[in-house]
């Protein structure tokens, strides 16, 4: 039962810009959906492709949103974060108009090369405290962006998708509804969870939890286990481009190796489903980002 958190949010020098577009309908409540990150806006202000990350020296970096059975004015305040730095860039309002339903979205241009890590983009309705979405994604170097590609892995077996690095390698087990995805260069002999994706789906085996619970018995049952120099750095709940997503991460060692875990829970009815990386202490500044990259990605078919 795992998931973790890290998969964030924006930047230094930039200029944020705002505009929304859209369409036609009723009204009730209003409230935000759709919320992603995008590479593009059209001149009817309809997002392009979906993306989880920018590589450093981008030029534009947009959201979008729908904004939903919205009131006469109603007002959307969107906040930018840099995670990793603990950085507040900017809090834009849009005005509703007298629009109920329409895409929003704003957009920043970096004057500057981008600095590498977690960002957030969070939106909410008129005086709300608790943002009525939140978006992440992943500032890479611009090489590193550059050179990595991503393919889709799908399992029907297991009811799961996720992207996954190209030059990584991958290993089904269909029985088990899982996988294990690893990147060939960074293996060790005799080791294969380390330095190493799992992802599996647990059918049944959270008929009586909510993504709360199910995370906390995931740490409790972890905390039993008995893991060499076990030490706890974190647990939360996210919302993660529209799905919550469970995360908890702790250090260990097995032999000589000193080991660090991040795992990510989803829920979806009964079912739940698991994605575990851990890595050496000399891989995980590497692998990370794509371990994120899978997380932000993983969709329940």
């Amino acid at each position: 039962m795992k998931i973790e958190k890290r998969i964030i949010l924006i930047a230094v020098a930039i200029a944020l810009a705002v505009f929304a577009a859209g369409c036609n309908f009723s009204f009730t409540t209003a409230k935000i959906e759709d919320a992603i990150m995008t590479v593009s806006i059209d001149a009817e202000g309809k997002p392009g492709e979906e993306v989880v990350s920018y590589p450093a020296d981008a030029r534009a970096i947009y959201t979008s949103a729908k904004i939903m059975n919205a009131p006469d004015h109603t007002q959307i305040h969107i906040v930018w974060t840099y995670v990793t730095g603990k950085q507040l860039i900017d809090t834009i309002t849009l005005d509703s108009g007298e629009l109920a339903n329409r895409y929003i979205y704003s957009d920043f241009t970096p004057s500057a090369i981008l600095p590498e890590g977690d960002y957030q983009v969070e939106y909410y309705i008129d005086d709300r405290e608790e943002p009525d979405a939140t978006v992440k994604f992943v500032i890479l170097s611009a090489a590193g962006a550059s050179n990595t590609e991503y393919t889709l892995y799908s399992q029907a077996e297991g009811g799961f998708s996720f992207m996954y690095p190209t030059d990584w390698d991958i290993q089904e087990f269909l029985e088990e509804r899982g996988a294990f995805v690893y990147p060939m260069e960074y293996a060790i002999a005799n080791e294969d969870d380390i330095n190493t994706v799992i992802v599996y789906a647990a059918e049944a085996e959270a008929s009586e939890h909510t993504i709360d619970t199910l995370l906390q018995a995931w740490v409790d049952e972890t905390e039993t286990e008995a893991l060499e120099n076990y030490a706890y750095i974190a647990q939360a709940v996210d919302t993660i481009n529209g799905k919550d997503i469970a995360s908890y991460s702790y250090s260990w060692t097995r032999g000589d190796y000193q080991l660090y875990t991040v795992d990510a829970l989803l829920m979806n009815g009964d079912n739940f489903y698991v994605l575990s990386f851990t890595a050496t202490a000399e891989a995980y500044d590497v692998l990370y980002p794509h371990f994120e990259q899978m997380a932000i990605s993983f969709e329940i078919l």
